[in-house]
């Protein structure tokens, strides 16, 4: 048989005016296996320094493949090209159709990709309305079946109700029950359709319930493969999701007999690689791919994907230098035996930021993760409704030390956290403000401890052995202890370039101090219920932290300003008394 000679296709479009916008990619054509060019040629316009003219640039890509496969190539390929040449596609090439959910706290923007399809969708009022997803969960997950092989909604939402309760979750007050938060009655209609979605909310907002309930909905529990994969950056956030999972596994099984499924987290000894739902880090789960059966595998979650991605950096992908593939594309590649599963990524933060080349390879990453075809749902960035705000003025290191042990010893109700900036080193680093009290333990995710001694303080902190714990940033992100009424920041997160040491992350620009600042207060004040953040600031930080406020949209009722006097007590007792008050049990 004589081979035939494989085919050119060229893709030309008109010059493009003299601009120095994104370039535009042509539209794509139904390709025929062979060796695709696209060349784009630039105007006479756009040189200088700040230009973005492209005289002449070609780009090639050798493709294979038959001419179905070739006809849905995805334009995050190109796209990726593109960006490896210089040329900043990616905006372009993922431009979606927006659309705004308005909530009692807050809104959520709905942006769609490709050929997406979320027609009808509409957010829950209640947990009563999953019924309305059944449909679509069935088509998605059970298609044969018609829904014969899976969880019934009834039983989902019963387990829901009883595990609301034993989670003192807040009932709403008009209408006297557990309501979804924004982000999960934004969300589940669209993931239950099978849809690959990126989901962004501030901390505490109930990100993880929103794919916890997913994942419930998406399983069979007559298979006896895994089924779902879920990854968290650390042993704390994965404990934390296992745990979860576990209480909502026996709540289920308790209901009825066919609804038992298994869980197996890979961070514990002995974990079994065949269970329902596999939890563990992405560089762990990434190296047991081989022993982990994938024909079953139908969906793949991340959360926190931002420090997923930056932790897993050096790994390689775009992420870093390591040359290879990053962990979590491994997995994807992996999972994808028959078909490729859906994919669910959540964050506390996904950037924006066009001028941060970090935050660009971020996104352009999750596109290409995600395909062409998914949804972006972003609450709109703003301060947690039910926590108050206090910001004590001191003058040196020695000033805080005073406050804070003020604070923590006369006026914290329940739990505390304190955030330090360094280990060690001076009076308000971590050792130092951990050994002022003997219930005020230090708390290291790092190798500085064991994951025996971790679990063994998080357990005493959970039980009211220990009620105040001393960490770095890198407890900042996903750790969930209800009774924690406070969180004690031993300085501001100020827009300055910070050693990654210690659970330190860099820090350079306004924006990122001011998520760090978020998601270190979002330790308290999760699930409706009330907390205070604390800062200790000095004298120059005073107009950052006001433009933090203002950045938020914090009402001036949650927020004060005060000086500390000599013996670390705030200057005035109206300061004093908001601090207890806004501990208070109950819903704002």
């Amino acid at each position: 048989h004589q081979q035939q000679p494989r085919a050119r296709v060229h893709l030309r479009r008109p010059p493009l005016p003299p601009c120095p916008a994104v370039p535009r990619l042509p539209p794509l054509l139904p390709l025929r296996p062979g060796r695709v060019a696209c060349r784009e040629r630039g105007g006479a316009g756009g040189g200088g320094a700040g230009g973005a003219s492209i005289a002449a640039v070609a780009v090639e890509a050798e493709v294979h493949g038959t001419a179905d496969q070739l006809a849905g190539i995805q334009l995050a390929s190109l796209s990726a090209e593109l960006t490896k040449r210089g040329l900043p596609a990616a905006a372009d090439v993922r431009r979606g159709r927006l659309k705004s959910q308005q909530f009692k706290y807050g809104h959520i923007k709905i942006t769609t990709f490709g050929s997406a399809r979320i027609d009808g969708h509409e957010p829950l009022r209640s947990w009563n309305d999953l019924a309305n997803s059944d449909q679509f969960r069935i088509a998605a997950y059970d298609p044969h079946g018609r829904g014969s092989n899976l969880i019934t909604m009834e039983d989902v939402r019963a387990a829901i109700n009883t595990y609301a309760g034993e989670q003192n979750w807040e009932r709403d007050a008009a209408v006297g029950m557990y309501l979804p938060r924004p982000i999960q009655a934004s969300t589940l209609p669209i993931s239950l359709r099978g849809v690959n979605l990126v989901g962004s909310a501030e901390t505490g907002s109930g990100k993880t319930m929103a794919f916890v309930v997913t994942a419930i909905c998406a399983i069979n529990p007559a298979v006896r493969a895994p089924q779902v994969l879920m990854m968290a950056h650390n042993r704390a956030l994965l404990d934390q999701l296992a745990e979860e999972m576990r209480n909502l596994q026996r709540i289920l099984s308790a209901i009825g007999s066919r609804n038992a499924f298994t869980v197996a987290s890979l961070d514990e000894d002995n974990a079994n690689p065949g269970a329902t739902v596999i939890l563990s880090t992405a560089g762990r789960l990434a190296g047991k791919m081989g022993s982990v059966n994938p024909r079953e595998i139908r969906l793949i979650i991340a959360d926190e994907v931002d420090e997923i991605y930056t932790s897993n950096a050096d790994s390689g992908g775009r992420g870093g230098g390591g040359g290879g593939e990053h962990p979590v594309t491994r997995i994807i590649r992996a999972a994808s035996h028959l078909r490729r599963p859906q994919i669910l990524f959540f964050s506390a933060t996904i950037p924006e930021d066009a001028g941060d080349d970090a935050d660009t390879r971020l996104r352009q990453w999750l596109g290409d993760c995600m395909g062409r075809d998914y949804v972006l749902a972003r609450a709109s960035n703003r301060d947690v409704a039910t926590m108050c705000h206090t910001f004590l003025v001191c003058r040196d290191n020695h000033s805080k030390a005073l406050a804070a042990r003020h604070v923590l010893t006369d006026l914290k109700v329940g739990a505390a956290f304190v955030f330090c900036s360094s280990r060690q080193g001076s009076d308000v680093s971590v050792s130092s403000m951990a050994a002022m009290s003997n219930s005020w333990e230090e708390f290291s995710l790092g190798r500085d401890m064991t994951k025996k001694e971790w679990r063994q303080r998080m357990t005493k902190f959970k039980e009211g052995l220990v009620d105040v714990l001393v960490s770095t940033d890198a407890s900042s992100k996903g750790i969930d202890v209800p009774g924690v009424t406070m969180v004690v920041q031993m300085e501001l997160c100020r827009p300055v370039v910070r050693q990654r040491m210690g659970g330190i992350h860099y820090i350079h620009t306004p924006k990122k101090g001011l998520e760090q600042y978020q998601h270190r207060a979002g330790r308290t004040a999760r699930s409706l219920q009330k907390g205070l953040n604390v800062t200790l600031l000095f004298p120059d930080e005073v107009r950052e932290a006001e433009e933090f406020m203002r950045s938020l949209n914090v009402p001036s009722e949650r927020f004060r300003f005060d000086q500390v006097l000599p013996d670390g007590r705030p200057q005035t007792a109206e300061v004093t008394a908001f601090m207890r008050q806004a501990q208070e049990t109950g819903s704002s």
